[in-house]
């Protein structure tokens, strides 16, 4: 179009203020009705209505946009696939890895792998095979290998930003946080192993060997790349300093695996990294001040990075797949197949969750016998299960087929154009459908909610906090102790502020003047007092065993829950510690790897021993 750069970058900043405004009115939407959209299927139905109208816009100027934002938004729809991927992976892979709890992937690092390893590789075949015998086109296997491996990558951009989004089950998130960075490294190994067999054919051993550079050499380069970076922060307090060598290290790593000689995994290096990042580089970050700054400024770049490739996603679906010039000669009968294709993967992933799911619970971060049931564990797989949506990394790689120059010469008639179709359909179902209805699922499940013993103990701090306003105010109210006061008008003050406020409407003991407070209070006194004289009782033996069992497990959920908190707190303290230079870095990592395993375990059920005891025999 001979665009300038000015219409180069319009896209990118009408991009970041469309995602300002949609965070905002999520907010407003949120609070005023307590329901919550996801964020980035807003972002990818913008995108959709932005590609819409720019392709409208082209086909009343003869084919040609004319409005600089459709200009614009043409000219990144028509950037190289691979680009795409130099663009934004490295951030988002990053940031999502550097944040994690390093104890928690590693201790969830078996599951992750066996999903993303195994797993992937039933979930490719499987594929594969439905779409050799079921789809009408007579693909050869290898296209119908690299078509399963499109789909078997989960996107870490969807998933990571969803999961942050709804804050369900920090262990789950663990579980699908590892099995989404891992997925994606590998089945990008077998899509790079199927192409090269497509386009330059080589013997077994060769394929073998470039599957073990590509997977073995990643973790290499990224550890060579870490020790340079630890390195260089360890020397310097400069909050600047640390955050732009972080950026540098991750890009760079990118590029020298995807884009040199090394070959070698993009995203299994630049993932390796950021995990090291989390369990080492953490701190060599000598201030406070820098690691404000490094996370507030990664978080920036993921939100800007999320934002751009959503609405580009969108965009590209809309004008590349389903407003095409050949879309609209598609009969009925495809979209048809499209449909088909969202459920067939759906039930393949499932049964892939299924078939490795005894694995998971030996293995899987949060899903042991000891401290989650069997009823739970059942519910996190189905999670897991409708967890498994597909975005931008599938998307860029059915883009770069459908551009790819010679692969027409070697593949099946159309192959490119129905892989963009049916990877573009699974985008945007697996996104509209499976991401904007999994925080319904999970509270139908039950999960992610407050236990019993988290209300009985968030009701007692409420009781806490509000003693502790009542006798502020009274002292507050003492015209000796504060004469400035005095003219004070205490009504409104405890109107605005008052224990009614801070109990959420229930107590009005702030509101009420003189002896009826310690009528009140007395009152509320006397109900604990009977609640707990009529637990007493229970506990007693004068309930039933289903009573006595259930007043036992609300009492572990009670410990276990307080035990978590204080191992929290005490975190906190030993980093305040670590700020104020009181510890060094060898230590205090330890430390907190020794709170983590003390953590996981807080929520233990059973001793180890009875683990398999508890299992067989559920009563």
């Amino acid at each position: 179009h001979g665009a300038g750069p000015e219409v180069v970058m319009l896209f990118m900043f009408v991009c970041l203020v469309v995602g300002c405004g949609v965070r905002f009115m999520l907010e407003e939407i949120v609070h005023a009705t307590h329901v919550r959209i996801p964020y980035s299927v807003v972002l990818l139905l913008v995108g959709g209505l932005w590609g819409a109208i720019t392709w409208k816009n082209a086909q009343d100027n003869g084919g040609e946009p004319s409005e600089m934002a459709s200009i614009s938004l043409e000219v990144w729809s028509n950037i190289d696939p691979k680009l795409i991927l130099f663009i934004f992976l490295p951030a988002l892979i990053f940031e999502g890895s550097m944040g994690t709890n390093y104890y928690a992937f590693s201790s969830g690092f078996g599951g992750g792998l066996t999903l993303a390893g195994p797993g992937m590789l039933l979930q490719n075949t499987l594929i594969a095979t439905f779409a050799k015998f079921c789809f009408p086109y007579g693909w050869g296997w290898l296209e119908c290998f690299i078509f399963g491996a499109i789909l078997s990558a989960t996107d870490p951009v969807a998933v990571i930003a969803l999961l942050k989004e709804l804050g369900i089950l920090p262990d789950l998130r663990v579980l699908i946080e590892a099995e989404s960075l891992l997925n994606d490294g590998t089945a990008i190994v077998v899509f790079d192993i199927c192409l090269m067999a497509l386009l330059e054919p080589t013997t077994i051993s060769g394929y073998v060997a470039t599957g073990f550079q590509l997977v073995l050499g990643a973790p290499a380069l990224g550890i060579a790349l870490f020790l340079g970076c630890y390195f260089w922060l360890q020397r310097t307090s400069d909050p600047i300093q640390d955050t732009v060598v972080t950026m540098c290290t991750a890009y760079l790593c990118y590029y020298v695996a995807e884009g040199t000689q090394v070959h070698v995994s993009g995203v299994l290096s630049v993932l390796t990294v950021g995990v090291l990042m989390a369990g080492y580089g953490v701190t060599c970050v000598n201030t406070e001040e820098a690691s404000h700054m490094l996370h507030a400024v990664w978080s920036i770049v993921v939100f800007c990075a999320e934002t751009i490739i959503f609405v580009l996603a969108g965009a590209i679906i809309m004008d590349k797949a389903f407003l095409a010039e050949e879309a609209e000669r598609l009969p009925a009968s495809e979209y048809g197949w499209m449909m088909i294709n969202y459920l067939v993967c759906l039930l393949i992933r499932a049964l892939m969750v299924v078939t490795f799911s005894p694995i998971l619970r030996r293995v899987g971060y949060g899903l042991q016998p000891r401290v989650c049931t069997l009823q739970e564990f059942m519910k996190n797989m189905l999670v897991l299960t409708w967890g498994g949506l597909r975005g931008a990394v599938g998307l860029v790689l059915a883009l770069y087929i459908s551009v790819h120059p010679t692969l027409a010469e070697v593949t099946s008639e159309g192959f490119q154009r129905k892989v963009l179709l049916h990877t573009a359909s699974m985008v945007v179902l697996t996104t509209v459908v499976n991401a904007a209805s999994l925080e319904k699922i999970i509270a139908l499940l039950g999960l992610g909610g407050t236990t019993e013993a988290e209300k009985v103990l968030f009701e007692s701090a409420k009781g806490f906090l509000g003693d502790k306003q009542l006798k502020t105010m009274e002292t507050l109210q003492n015209q000796l102790l504060h004469p400035e006061l005095s003219n004070a008008s205490w009504g409104t003050v405890r109107k605005l502020v008052g224990r009614n406020a801070l109990m959420g409407g229930r107590g009005a003991v702030g509101d009420v003047p003189g002896d009826q407070k310690k009528d009140s209070k007395s009152k509320e006194e006397g109900e604990f007092q009977d609640a707990e004289e009529d637990e007493a009782s229970a506990s007693g033996g004068g309930g039933s065993m289903e009573d006595l069992a259930e007043e036992a497990a609300v009492a572990q959920e009670k410990e276990a829950y307080v035990l978590g908190r204080y191992l929290t707190s005490l975190r906190a303290s030993y980093t305040a510690q670590w700020n104020g230079g009181l510890l060094t870095g060898r230590p205090y990592r330890q430390i907190l790897w020794a709170l983590g395993r003390a953590m996981d375990h807080a929520a233990d059920r059973f001793p180890e021993s009875d683990v398999s005891a508890a299992e067989e025999d559920p009563g």
